[in-house]
């Protein structure tokens, strides 16, 4: 008898099988392209009332119907965002983030030594010289 992998309710997963081979959201997806297609041959008559609109004596309504039709000539305008806080706390986060990655990318950390390694206190790994050396020391201290 062959095992299968079981879902958490217990139901049988084969090998190779696709549960949503649309994607996810495959069906808001046909529904949002259902609705694009319909109302596509009426998008002349729209943008005309979207330029009258802007025209409004209600200075609100004109001004959405201005914004609204900016954002789909441009697109909308970029959220501006503070990187500081006057002290300059969080920039420098930031920078000192980013010198820490560079270093790292640049003079790479050996991870095949062991974890429990002796290391240097800049954090640097010990050469096989000074792990010898250590050992010695601590086999000499404990007799």
């Amino acid at each position: 008898m062959e095992h299968q992998a079981l879902t958490p309710r217990g139901r049988g997963i084969l090998p190779g099988t696709v549960h949503n081979p649309l994607g996810a959201g495959a069906a808001a997806k046909k529904k949002l392209k259902a609705i694009r297609d319909l109302l596509a041959g009426d998008a002349p008559r729209f943008v005309k009332k979207l330029i009258k609109l802007t025209e409004s004596k209600n200075e609100y309504i004109a001004l959405a119907a201005c914004r609204d039709a900016l954002d789909r000539i441009y697109g909308k305008a970029h959220q501006a965002i503070a990187l500081t806080d006057g002290a300059g706390a969080p920039l420098k986060l930031v920078l000192e983030l980013s010198q820490a990655i560079n270093s790292i990318q640049q003079d790479p950390i050996d991870v095949t030594a062991s974890a429990t390694a002796p290391a240097n206190i800049d954090g640097s790994m010990l050469s096989i010289e000074q792990k010898d050396a250590a050992h010695d020391t601590a086999r000499a201290e404990g007799e």
